[in-house]
């Protein structure tokens, strides 16, 4: 069977994994029912809640027979995910789209097979609800606009996912958001001995901002610096606002010499920028709390230290005022 194609919200809707700190969650019992109902509704083997991203695909709930783990370019039906409505493939030996992969497989426990997307808040298209039978059935009108509304009941669970954790002012995680996706993070970190570092920055003269302008020209510009931060870092990074006017970020798979460089990097757009143009008074301190596997420092642990070199720093910047 050939790769699926990436759908063009995929970017998108992979950061919104990161937002909603849902790749590779554990199933939870709220998305359990909704699996055990379309498996009532329907009358069906087995009902599955997935996460689609560029490269694998995710289980958030399953009912009867799983998919979970599997590569992208062998799940079964991850192409619902590109489709606005439903996908359904009444009998999978007469559908010449996958009776390729079938003449090839010894996996026929799924003849019928009906999929559609389900969303972050945000709208991005981020993994489907499938629904599968060893039968072969018919599904009408009527199915459709059934699974349609359970999958908006998957979407509605995914929405109250992101409450308190993206930030209402510049869309990136909050702390409680980064903190949830680090420790998801760190133990693969370790299992794959991958080093990394979180990065603690902290602008500087952000009160005199917020003194001239008020509250709606402080805003503006931690949406701005959010903006440059999330433009400059790479997508498998996590920014996070995790204050008033502090930001960290999330890196992994670098060492501390590419940090270093990344970050000087980072002060030349800040200079830049429109942002620094407009308040060129306004500068950002940064500390870097690297780790190593098979450390088992703790992600609090790891933004204290990045927080007590961001102070160091600061410091020496009031120095040379």
């Amino acid at each position: 069977m050939q790769a699926a194609p990436t759908p063009i919200e995929e970017a998108r809707g992979s950061r919104t994994f990161t937002t909603l700190r849902i790749v590779g969650a554990s199933p939870e019992e709220r998305f359990d029912r909704l699996t055990r109902l379309a498996c009532r509704v329907f009358d069906v083997a087995s009902a599955v809640i997935t996460l689609v991203d560029r490269d694998r695909q995710w289980c958030k709930s399953q009912y009867g027979a799983g998919t979970q783990g599997r590569e992208r370019h062998v799940a079964s039906f991850s192409d619902a995910v590109l489709h606005t409505g439903p996908l359904v493939v009444e009998d999978r030996l007469r559908d010449i789209h996958v009776v390729d992969n079938l003449q090839n497989s010894s996996d026929r426990s799924s003849l019928f097979c009906a999929g559609h997307p389900v969303h972050g808040a945000d709208g991005s298209r981020i993994g489907t609800l499938c629904l599968f039978d060893p039968e072969p059935r018919e599904f009408d009108d009527i199915d459709a606009a059934l699974l349609a509304d359970i999958a908006m009941m998957v979407d509605r669970e995914f929405s109250l996912d992101e409450c308190g954790t993206t930030d209402e002012i510049t869309r990136i995680s909050t702390r409680k958001g980064f903190i949830m996706v680090a420790n998801y993070i760190l133990p693969i970190c370790r299992r794959n001995r991958q080093s990394g570092a979180v990065i603690s920055i902290d602008l500087d003269g952000f009160k005199a901002i917020n003194d001239t302008y008020g509250h709606q020209g402080g805003d503006a510009v931690l949406r701005h610096f959010a903006k440059i931060l999330v433009t400059h870092f790479r997508e498998a990074d996590v920014v996070a606002r995790i204050g008033g006017d502090e930001f960290t970020v999330l890196c992994t798979g670098v060492a501390a010499e590419q940090v270093s460089v990344s970050l000087d990097r980072l002060r030349t757009e800040f200079t830049q920028s429109a942002l620094s143009g407009a308040h060129p008074r306004l500068s950002w301190s940064a500390g870097v709390a690297d780790f190593h596997p098979p450390s088992t420092v703790s992600i609090e642990n790891l933004l204290r230290i990045a927080d007590s070199r961001m102070l160091c720093e600061k410091s020496r910047n009031r120095l040379c005022l």
